[in-house]
């Protein structure tokens, strides 16, 4: 259940599970609230995407992130390209087709650089979703090292030729 977290791992007296709870919630809820104040909430929000001790809570303020606009850019970028989490990684570069033709430049460098494949492909298919203002970036991954890649990158052009 989202918001809850519960492990036995640790064993204490008689062999007894010890269990602790977790309540997310209220630190979900801050994340919201950070992000309702713009571009004010934005440091604070950016350190619980990055350093928050729980997955979900890193994941939804990622998320909220791309609400704040181009001013989150940077640290949307830095989730994408640099967080140990893959999951965080795999929802900063999905939250940045939020910021349209100001990701591109980013989105471009991931699917062209990144050490993951999957976040590659991610990558190529958020420019995808930007639209022909990304067309230059894809044309770029026709090339690629990797075939999966670049034929998502050629169906996406013929795609966004077509919309023309």
């Amino acid at each position: 259940m989202l918001g809850r977290m519960q492990s036995d791992a640790f064993k204490g007296g008689g062999g007894r599970g010890l269990m602790w709870d977790v309540d997310l919630r209220p630190r979900l809820e801050k994340a919201r609230k950070l992000a309702e104040r713009g571009t004010e909430g934005l440091a604070e929000l950016a350190q619980m995407a990055g350093s928050d001790g729980a997955e979900e809570v890193r994941i939804e303020a990622t998320r909220l992130l791309g609400t704040i606009g181009v001013s989150a850019l940077s640290e949307l970028e830095k989730r994408a390209r640099h967080d140990a989490n893959l999951n965080v990684r795999t929802v900063a570069v999905e939250t940045l087709v939020m910021l349209g033709d100001a990701a591109i430049g980013v989105l471009s460098e991931i699917a062209g650089h990144d050490g993951n494949p999957e976040i590659r492909l991610l990558s190529v298919r958020q420019l995808i979703k930007i639209g022909i203002s990304a067309i230059p970036a894809l044309e770029g991954r026709l090339r690629d090292g990797n075939s999966a890649i670049r034929h998502e990158a050629e169906q996406g052009i013929k795609q966004l030729e077509r919309k023309q």
